[in-house]
C-alpha cells in the first residue's frame, strides 16, 4: 500500500550492529523509501526501483570486510558503521504503480 511504513527490524535494548539491507519490489517504476533510525537519528534513502531487481544497502567502514556480491546486483554503500542500542528499519512505497510485493531483509548482529 502506498505511503504505509512497514517495520523490518526493531532492535531495542540490544547492542546491534547493522551490516546490510536487501530491498526488492515486484512492480516496475516504484519509488521505495528506506528509513533507518539509530539512537533517535533518522536517515531516509529514496530509491527509484525497477521490476524484480534486488538492491543491497551496505554499511561498512572497512571495505575488506564486505561480502563479495554478484555484479548484477546494484549495491549502495554507506561508509559508516551503524551500531547502537536502539535501531529500527522501516520501508514503504511512495508511488502506486502497481500492487507488487515489497520485500526487505536486514542482516545484523547482536554484540
Amino acid at each position: 500500500m502506498q505511503n504505509t511504513w512497514y517495520p523490518v527490524l526493531a532492535a531495542t535494548g540490544l547492542y546491534t550492529f547493522l551490516r546490510n539491507i536487501c530491498l526488492r519490489v515486484e512492480t516496475a517504476n516504484e519509488t521505495i523509501e528506506l528509513e533507518v533510525t539509530v539512537e533517535g537519528i533518522v536517515d531516509i534513502l529514496t530509491l527509484a526501483a525497477t521490476f524484480g531487481t534486488t538492491y543491497i544497502v551496505r554499511f561498512s567502514v572497512e571495505p575488506s570486510l564486505a561480502v563479495p556480491l554478484l555484479n548484477a546486483i546494484p549495491v549502495i554503500t554507506y561508509n559508516l558503521d551503524l551500531i547502537g542500542h536502539d535501531i529500527s528499519v522501516r520501508i514503504r512505497k511512495t508511488t502506486a504503480a502497481g500492487a507488487g510485493t515489497l520485500r526487505a531483509k536486514v542482516v545484523y548482529a547482536v554484540l
